[in-house]
């Protein structure tokens, strides 16, 4: 009946799609797998890495033991404050300690600095060590403490966010300008307005300080006291100045004409200038402006792996029961090389054996479809009674087509959202399974050749275990190696030569160049000569007796005997 095969057909398809469905988990499983072993990885380094910080950080203070717990404090603070990995904020303590050293006896002051370092970080977008570098030589340049880090950041964060500079210009700018500034006394706010009305013009970072350098030194000797920038202010200059509606030649005749060509620049530029003027400072600007930053998946990310790393460090400090798992990080971070090795490994060998697996359950599922097509055709008058059964179960069949079609397509997808290297791992699979079954395909051959049909499927099973056994063979060999554990290194020797035993008569032996070269020829003449000190006997059949024995057979004793009347 058409009914048995057809229920056969969609039982297939149900294994079919099962297979896949399986498949679809463990390759999600194994992104899991990767991405766990890449928090451990960082983990073990942060570990590694805040060792050296603090190790830094304490030869640059001075303090050791006791004396130097508050700046650890201050960095686990500040660390869990700022959602920072505690490494970086031990680096930035570090920089903040070689800029101004008068920070290096106080931890109070120096988590000041380093918060507000990391604030400009965030806002700015700008990495940390940037942003710690510019935001000391700012406050360097105007002679100022901690205390004022974070309201200079907030000027700094608006700058850039209303003018045309970046934070990294302004500050390439105030090394040249700064000293001119703090001496004139311009402030911050302002210095930064002058700096933006340069940049509105196409003139930034260092060469924006020197021209503003120069502005202003030569503005302080105009004999017109509302254009010093001494008197009236630099701001205020510039804009009574503009006011003036002097002429380039006049601004010649008046500053010179370097000068000149650097004073038009801002008096083109006035309105930039006037309209930044005494709006820079917007308390908190700089904190909206990291938060909104880091509404970014990509900062959330790295925000989750510096709590974990911070977690894993301060366990690693503080309790006894994570130093344990601090020890086993430390081990695998040493042989990191070796694990990905094995793990890699594991992973070509699994997915190629659930590549086999998907395989046969497709070529069931074609059989059976084989099979009920052939019956159909070959029971035409059963077909025609019952067609309404049969019409059942094709639509039953085609459906579980369709769904299976289905969940291939997402697997596809899935596949498609994981990582690049699970792709790899595939592809590698395929690769190493092809590779190891090609090294013993002349094995392979030779057996079905010699013993037959089962032969041959027994030398294709000897291959099969001998490739799936590989990976579990390196597991141990890993495990003895790390830990120096006696009962792993003997089962993979166990594993190695089991693994031997199968692949004997499969993989080609080269056994063609002797070892000893000259014993070779010696053994070969000993032959020789043992062969040509025997006794030839040749029958000759010649009735006629004219057959005659000739040639340089001197060295063999030949013996002849008549024959003839055979």
């Amino acid at each position: 009946m058409i009914s048995a095969p057809a229920r056969r057909m969609e039982s297939s398809m149900q294994r079919f799609s099962s297979g896949i469905k399986n498949v679809e988990k463990s390759i999600i499983g194994l992104g899991g797998a990767f991405a766990l072993g890449a928090l451990v990885k960082q983990s073990g380094e942060a570990i590694v890495e805040f060792d050296s910080s603090i190790a830094s950080l304490k030869a640059i203070t001075g303090l050791t033991g006791e004396q130097f717990k508050p700046f650890k404090k201050e960095i686990f603070s500040i660390g869990d404050a700022t959602k920072k990995s505690y490494v970086d904020v031990a680096k930035a303590m570090e920089l903040i300690g070689s800029a101004q050293p008068e920070l290096l006896k106080n931890s109070a002051a120096m988590g000041q600095m380093t918060k507000a370092s990391i604030l400009l970080s965030k806002a700015s977008g700008m990495d940390l060590t940037d942003a710690t570098g510019s935001l000391s030589k700012a406050l360097n340049q105007f002679g100022v403490g901690a205390d004022q880090a974070l309201k200079y950041v907030d000027i700094l964060s608006t700058s850039e966010q209303k003018g045309t500079a970046t934070t990294n210009q302004i500050v390439e700018s105030l090394l040249k300008a700064g000293p001119v500034a703090k001496t004139l006394g311009i402030s911050f706010d302002h210095t930064n307005a002058i700096i933006q009305g340069f940049a509105k013009a196409g003139i930034v970072g260092s060469e924006a300080g020197t021209q503003m350098a120069s502005a202003m030194s030569r503005l302080t000797q105009s004999s017109n006291r509302n254009f010093n920038p001494a008197v009236v202010g630099a701001t205020k200059a510039i804009d009574n100045l503009s006011k003036a509606h002097l002429t380039y030649p006049q601004l010649v005749k008046m500053y010179g004409m370097e000068a000149a060509r650097f004073i038009a620049t801002l008096i083109n530029q006035n309105d930039v200038v006037q309209g930044l003027a005494g709006n820079l400072y917007i308390e908190g600007n700089a904190m909206a402006q990291a938060e909104e930053r880091s509404k970014a998946f990509s900062l959330r990310i790295t925000e989750l792996k510096n709590r974990f790393s911070n977690l894993m460090i301060t366990g690693n400090e503080t309790s006894g029961a994570l130093n344990s798992f601090g020890f086993v990080i430390k081990l695998i971070t040493d042989h990191l090389g070796l694990l990905m090795a094995v793990v890699g490994g594991v992973i070509t060998y699994y997915v190629a054996y659930r590549a086999i697996t998907m395989a046969l359950t497709a070529a069931t599922f074609i059989k059976n479809v084989a099979l009920g097509i052939s019956i159909a055709l070959h029971n035409g008058n059963v077909f025609a009674l019952r067609k309404s059964l049969v019409a059942m179960n094709a639509y039953k069949v085609m459906m579980g087509i369709a769904t299976a079609a289905q969940w291939a397509w997402n697997v596809a997808l899935s596949i498609g959202m994981l990582p690049l290297t699970l792709i790899i791992a595939g592809i590698g699979a395929l690769v190493g399974i092809i590779a190891g079954l090609a090294k013993r395909w002349d094995g392979i051959k030779q057996a079905f050749q010699d013993g037959g049909f089962l032969e041959g499927i027994k030398a294709i099973g000897n291959a099969l275990l001998s490739v799936i056994l590989k990976p579990i063979e390196w597991i141990l060999k890993a495990i003895g190696k790390m830990t120096g554990a006696k009962w792993a290194t003997n089962m993979a020797s166990s594993i190695g030569d089991f693994r031997g035993g199968l692949d004997k008569g499969l993989l080609k032996q080269d056994n063609t160049s002797p070892v000893n070269k000259d014993a070779s020829v010696l053994t070969q003449k000993k032959i020789l000569e043992n062969n040509t000190m025997q006794n030839v006997q040749i029958n000759i059949d010649d009735s006629t007796g004219r057959a005659r024995v000739g040639g340089q057979l001197q060295p063999v004793p030949i013996v002849v005997r008549n024959t003839k009347g055979f």
